[in-house]
């Protein structure tokens, strides 16, 4: 025998033992360790030549339990429950078997964790959106911000392909490029829709693959004033519509004195008007789909609102199919688009008529705060502003208990028809000098 294969093993050390064990012709003894080696006496044991007690072919792990049984454990691909399996047979036997098995997880059962290719990051968004219940005209929206996000990406973060290798600090640089360049709190709240889209809609189909949905942490909504025209700008906005724009004034009656939002307003169809209740009802259209599920209701409308419609309906030359009253000087349907360009050149010709730049500086969507003002200051309670404006109730009460039928909320088109009461009571100030408080309901 090879007497060099029976010499126990040395440790190598840096402190200079080593150099020591050669020039003494013995190693230290606290280097050394028992001899592991399988032969004993000169002869190989048994135990050298055992089996191998675990190894992995594919998905398919295989450990040997005793002398003769095997354990086989792999991941469902459809269930993706682990599976445990024992048999009896040879290692050549077993790994044909665990072959075999792999071969059919593999074959037409799905992917297995870790070997499937996620979709790419383009392609996620675009599935999501496409799967989403909103509106064409919001998943257009929606796409827009998608893409920008995307461009961001492929320049700060080329490397990330899809949402697998998508980093919870990503997304927080991203709010914080917006913040820091001054974007809005909306803003940067619709900038991210998509992406929360995406990456849950990742999450859910791909949970082994794809992290959960990280918490969203924006900056701290800045405090608002609440903001609206007083009684007097109103009769002054309406009067100059009526001469100047007649095809925005009804519309614009609809959001200052009705408290319907910019797009019911636009939307409103000659059917959804019931001239001989004077009823109005604002639902879903095709071009428009209600804000929440509070949004659609059926409200009583003011006797000069109804005659105002009724005007639009008499001059309306061309009726759409789908009914629309109002329409562009082109007979297009109104947009969002076209709708705030319309505006804003006629804010600019009135502050240059009325010398009165808050007109330039409330927006039209503010008409529907006016709404609220108005209708606070006159004593309407607070729940049937809300249910005529179509707010959400906001209470346990609201939403499941209280009820609230159309004669209740003639209380608010009544109280509206004497709007012009508050116009000489409007100085600004109560009786002891105190600012008059707004209370206006937040779009």
């Amino acid at each position: 025998m090879n007497k060099r294969l029976a010499e126990p093993e040395r440790i190598p050390d840096s402190s200079g033992h080593r150099e020591q064990e050669r020039m003494n012709g013995a190693a230290a003894p606290h280097l050394i360790r028992p001899c592991n080696h399988p032969w004993k006496g000169g002869e190989i044991s048994m135990a050298a030549l055992k089996t191998t007690t675990s190894f992995k072919i594919g998905c398919i792990t295989i450990k040997l339990v005793d002398s003769e049984r095997w354990e086989l454990r792999w991941t469902d691909p459809s269930t993706r429950l682990q599976v445990k399996k024992r048999i009896k047979g040879t290692q050549t036997e077993v790994s044909q078997i665990a072959s075999h098995l792999n071969s059919e997880c593999l074959a037409g059962r799905g992917y297995l964790p870790g070997q499937r290719k996620l979709p790419t990051l383009k392609d996620t968004l675009a599935e999501a959106i496409r799967l989403s219940r909103g509106s064409d005209k919001h998943k257009i929206e929606v796409g827009y911000w998608g893409g920008r996000w995307l461009e961001w990406m492929t320049l700060r973060h080329p490397k990330v392909k899809d949402f697998g290798a998508l980093k919870p600090y990503m997304l927080t640089d991203y709010i914080r490029l917006m913040e820091d360049g001054g974007k809005a709190h909306d803003t940067v709240r619709l900038a991210l829709v998509p992406v929360k889209m995406a990456w849950r809609f990742a999450h859910e189909n791909y949970p082994d693959e794809v992290r959960p949905l990280p918490k969203i942490r924006q900056k701290a909504r800045p405090r608002r004033e609440i903001i609206s025209l007083e009684a007097g700008e109103i009769e002054t906005l309406m009067d100059w519509l009526q001469e100047k724009a007649p095809d925005i004034h009804p519309i614009a009656l609809l959001q200052a004195f009705c408290g319907l939002r910019v797009l019911e307003a636009v939307s409103v169809r000659r059917q959804d008007i019931d001239l001989q209740r004077g009823l109005l009802r604002v639902t879903d259209t095709e071009r428009h789909r209600l804000k929440n599920a509070g949004s659609e209701r059926t409200i009583p409308l003011p006797a000069f609102v109804l005659s105002a419609l009724v005007k639009a309906m008499d001059l309306q030359r061309v009726i759409p199919a789908d009914g629309s009253l109002f329409q562009t000087t082109s007979r297009k349907p109104w947009t969002k688009a076209s709708l705030q360009s319309r505006w804003r050149r006629l804010r600019q010709s009135l502050v240059h008529e009325t010398k009165n730049p808050r007109f330039m500086e409330i927006p039209p969507r503010k008409l529907r705060s006016s709404f609220a003002t108005m209708a606070s200051r006159m004593g309407v309670p607070d729940r049937l502003i809300k249910k005529y404006m179509g707010h959400a109730a906001g209470d346990i009460l609201g939403t499941h208990y209280r009820a609230i039928d159309r004669d209740e909320l003639r209380q608010v088109s009544s109280a509206i028809e004497s709007w012009k009461t508050l116009i000489s009571s409007e100085s600004g100030l109560t009786d002891s000098g105190t600012p008059l408080l707004k209370i206006a309901v937040s779009d």
